[in-house]
């Protein structure tokens, strides 16, 4: 193995290796794998995954206010209408996007559309 891979010396692309590696396993064939593991590669992969896991958090979210609101809008409950309505401006604020969720739920309310589930 490359010296300047067991020591975590700086490669071509001016990154460290993540480990050592062959001081760490017993296995050629791992210690070539942990070697060749970039700090950058290992970061992007967990700042990928992160993104993921909040993009995923969000919509959840999202979903979780329009099931309410449709939910009050069903039930004929306005206040909890309004609680929803002021949920999707929280949630607006805190999670900008071309399509603000507070929009959709204000014109369903003002132009009388069904929500979701309920026939007409």
């Amino acid at each position: 193995m490359d010296a300047s891979k067991r020591t975590g010396a700086l490669s071509r692309t001016g990154t460290t290796s993540l480990s050592d590696g062959a001081a760490a396993t017993v296995s050629d064939l791992s210690a070539h794998r942990r070697a060749s593991t970039l700090v950058a590669e290992a970061t992007r992969l967990v700042e990928v995954e992160a993104a993921y896991i909040e993009a995923r958090q969000v919509a959840d979210r999202r979903q979780e206010l329009e099931v309410a609101f449709d939910r009050a809008r069903a039930e004929g409950d306005e206040f909890a209408e309004l609680r929803a309505l002021q949920a999707a401006k929280r949630f607006d604020v805190a999670h900008p996007s071309r399509d603000p969720l507070f929009e959709q739920l204000h014109a369903a309310q003002l132009f009388g559309a069904q929500p979701a589930g309920v026939a007409a």
